[in-house]
């Protein structure tokens, strides 16, 4: 078996697995199997200095989700509805099968 293949059954079976890693959300009126990464826009918000932490309304969500389950490539600013949001995409890589979508949204929050 050549290692693309390995890494490949190794994503399903390990990381996008419902019983280790994954959870389900919503895509449009799809459910997908997917993690979420909170803990990477964390870090990024720590180390870049350029980062959006003026804007108190935004909410930033990372991704990780089989291209298969999704069923098509998200594009830069595009308009999805992610568990009952409207976001836009960010960012999508693609690591070997695995989607890396970073999505944005604008909150509103009652002012005191």
């Amino acid at each position: 078996m050549a290692l693309k293949d390995r890494i490949e059954s190794d994503n399903k079976r390990v990381f996008v697995n419902f019983k280790e890693f994954a959870t389900l959300h919503s895509w449009g009126s799809k459910e997908i199997l997917c993690v979420i990464d909170d803990d990477n826009i964390a870090r990024q918000n720590c180390t870049n200095i350029l980062e959006n932490s003026w804007e108190n309304n935004l909410e930033e969500t990372i991704l990780y989700v089989q291209d298969k389950e999704i069923g098509y490539r998200p594009t830069a600013r595009e308009q999805v509805y992610f568990d009952g949001m409207d976001m836009v995409v960010v960012h999508c890589r693609d690591n070997m099968g695995i989607y890396e979508i970073m999505l944005r949204s604008n909150i509103s929050r009652g002012i005191l």
